[in-house]
């Protein structure tokens, strides 16, 4: 008799629920952007997708972590994990100007590939010689995304893929330098109350880059589409996605969490696929694979995560 499969758990389907929502909102999230930001400009849209999450989210700390805020706000990583962030996602939406949602999203979000040579730097740990071949590799894939074949030509705006790899950075440094934080800096951290800190920074951030290039912040003026596609990121791919990654921990390896969480690289395809008729040929999805295989080995070769 063959061997029985383990049946899963309570704790397997809550874990597996939670991740689902980060995985959709998260993958969700370029798709959106695109869509806003044919209403919107860059920095307005930044800046209120934040604003927003913030003022939603600000209560909790005000009345329950008040005392963590205080010792987040006077440590200096605090707003350097803030800048990391703001770095990345607004490379991404820039990205998104000049090539699909989907090719940013793979590019953007392969920043794991990044995260052990910023490591060796924020904290010092030991970097693999293997991560130089997962690099190697993830290289290999954008290349023939950009490329489809034929190394003489590009045919993806080069613009749109120099955004999408400073995104990438940034979100290596984001994710490094908020485990130094959490992990090294400020003893029993909140997560939860740093990331509300961190988009509240983030917030006045955009705001001020919006408002030093001349941008109309007025929310009167932002049409009622820009406001619903503001709502999904705040909502949707800003505070629900957070906590249901952090509620996911409580059940999933931090490992676990890493890999399924490259699924988000492929919503955008599936939803361009199925709602837009969007095609690629075999050399973008062959690309695009081999820069998630490239991710997955990162995980799988690393003694831990740093989400």
């Amino acid at each position: 008799m063959g061997r029985a499969r383990p049946s899963l758990t309570d704790t397997d389907i809550r874990g597996y629920g939670f991740i689902a929502f980060p995985i959709f909102g998260w993958g969700l999230a370029p798709i959106f952007v695109q869509f806003g930001l044919q209403y919107i400009d860059i920095l307005t849209f930044f800046s209120y997708r934040f604003l927003l999450a913030f003022l939603l989210t600000v209560p909790y700390i005000l009345v329950a972590k008040r005392r963590e805020v205080s010792v987040l706000l006077k440590n200096k990583w605090t707003y350097f994990v803030a800048g990391a962030h703001a770095w990345a996602i607004l490379a991404q939406y820039f990205s998104q100007l000049y090539i699909s949602p989907s090719i940013s999203a793979t590019i953007s979000y392969s920043y794991l590939i990044l995260v052990p040579f910023v490591s060796a730097f924020l904290l010092t740990t030991e970097m693999s010689k293997k991560h130089l071949l997962f690099v190697l590799l993830a290289i290999v894939g954008v290349v023939l995304m950009v490329t489809q074949g034929n190394l003489s030509v590009f045919k993806t705006d080069l613009r749109g893929i120099a955004f999408a790899a400073l995104s990438t950075l940034g979100f290596a440094f984001y994710i490094t330098s908020a485990s130094r934080l959490l992990n090294q800096e400020v003893e029993n951290a909140d997560s939860v109350s740093l990331y509300i800190i961190i988009i509240g920074i983030v917030s006045i951030l955009g705001i001020g880059l919006a408002l030093g290039s001349g941008g109309d912040i007025n929310p009167a003026n932002i049409p009622t589409e820009g406001w619903k596609y503001i709502g999904l990121l705040a909502l949707f791919s800003t505070i629900m996605a957070y906590t249901a990654y952090i509620q996911s921990l409580k059940y999933l390896s931090p490992n676990t969490a890493s890999v399924l969480l490259l699924l988000q690289i492929v919503i955008p395809y599936l939803i361009e696929g199925l709602f837009f008729d969007v095609t690629y040929s075999l050399w973008v999805l062959g690309g695009g694979l081999l820069v998630i295989l490239a991710s997955t080995l990162v995980i799988l070769n690393s003694k831990d995560s740093l989400h």
